[in-house]
């Protein structure tokens, strides 16, 4: 799959992925970031449906029913919040450090291309 990405030129996923975990540009990973987003929400009904057969399954890996399980998971998210909390807190100072106060705004989520993966949303 490729996507139209810098300067007109058709990069292929593999190649739009490497330009966000290694660039330091905050325009640049914007500008890869926003050019796939606007070919991938083809993928999100298949995404979804995959995600609802993964936690069908790891149900029945751990035998409960689906809602047991995410019950579970709600309890088990409840355990690490504080953690994850504190590090959210971690990687906002450091990107602000790294990018300012204008890229990272502290008053809204983190924004997900700074953040080196194609597949993960605002925190």
């Amino acid at each position: 799959m490729t996507v139209v990405a810098q300067n007109n030129e058709c990069l292929a996923l593999g190649e739009l992925s490497e330009i966000l975990s290694t660039s330091h540009s905050a325009d640049e990973l914007l500008e890869v970031w926003m050019n796939w987003r606007t070919i991938s929400p083809q993928m999100k009904p298949k995404k979804h449906t995959l995600k609802r057969i993964q936690l069908r399954i790891l149900g029945l890996k751990y035998n409960m029913n689906t809602d047991n399980f995410a019950l579970e998971l709600d309890r088990l998210w409840e355990q690490v919040k504080p953690l994850y909390t504190s590090l959210l807190c971690k990687v906002r100072a450091d990107l602000t450090a790294h990018y300012s106060e204008d890229v990272v705004d502290i008053s809204k989520p983190i924004p997900a291309h700074l953040l080196g993966n194609m597949w993960l949303v605002e925190l």
